[in-house]
Parts: C-alpha cells; structure tokens; sequence
C-alpha cells in the first residue's frame, strides 16, 4: 500500500510541475553515513591487527579520571552514529542539533585518546581519518 501511494504522489507532483520536498539537514545526513563507514573502518583495522572485540573489551583507558574499554569507546560511538544522530534528525526539538554537536565533540576527544594510546599504525591511521572526519561536522543551518 505504501508504494501505491508513494506512486500516485509522485504523479501528483509530476502533474503539478512540482518537486519532493528536501530532505533536512541532508549534508549532516551524509556526514553520519561517511562517519559509520569509516567506524566499520577502524573496527576492521583493530580486528586485523590483533585487537579482537574480546581484547577490545579488556583493554581499558583512563580518560577524564573514567577507565573505560575501548570496546565501550567504540560502542558509544556506534550508538551515536546509528541511532542517536538519525532519531534526533527525525524527531526535532529546538536543541537536537547541539545535542549531536555536543556528543560529536565528546566523541572526537574520546577518539583522539584512542589514537594517543593504540600504537598500531593502520588503528591508528584509520583512528586519524575518523577523528579529521568527525572534526569535520557540516553546520546545522543546511
């Protein structure tokens, strides 16, 4: 049933001469897909390179006084990504986009320590690109 009206709406518009309506904040929209690409990334490389999820899960930092697994590091940010970001962009309020703003600097931090402490260098590289790419966030006026 949804495709049918999907169909006739596009007929609609068609008809009309007019177009879709624009997707909001397509340019962070696109920001948070290049980002999960490039977590699958790092989480390849840690697996690659010796740092399975169950070490991952051992291996612990000290960030801002908090041990903390890098497993966890990496889950949060994860969760960011594919859920946190998307449902804000899809349920509004007048400061969803600090929130994402604010979780994104938390995270940049959290992934810069991650590169200051695994020593690999293609983890630490992929690390790199992640954090440019997270320093990287388009602004929330597009």
């Amino acid at each position: 049933m949804r495709y049918v009206r999907t169909f006739f709406t596009a007929i609609s518009l068609t008809l009309r001469g007019a177009r879709p309506p624009e997707v909001a904040h397509a340019p962070l929209r696109a920001w948070i897909a290049q980002a999960r690409k490039l977590l699958d990334g790092v989480y390849a490389a840690a697996d690659a390179n010796g740092l399975p999820a169950s070490q991952r899960q051992t291996l612990r930092l000290r960030i801002d006084k908090r041990e903390m697994a890098v497993e966890t590091l990496l889950a949060a940010l994860r969760h960011h990504l594919n859920e946190e970001y998307p449902y804000l962009l899809r349920h509004p309020t007048p400061h969803s986009l600090t929130a994402i703003y604010a979780s994104n600097l938390n995270d940049r931090y959290y992934i810069s320590r991650l590169a200051e402490t695994l020593t690999t260098p293609a983890l630490q590289r992929a690390l790199q690109k992640l954090g440019a790419h997270l320093d990287a966030i388009p602004p929330g006026n597009s």
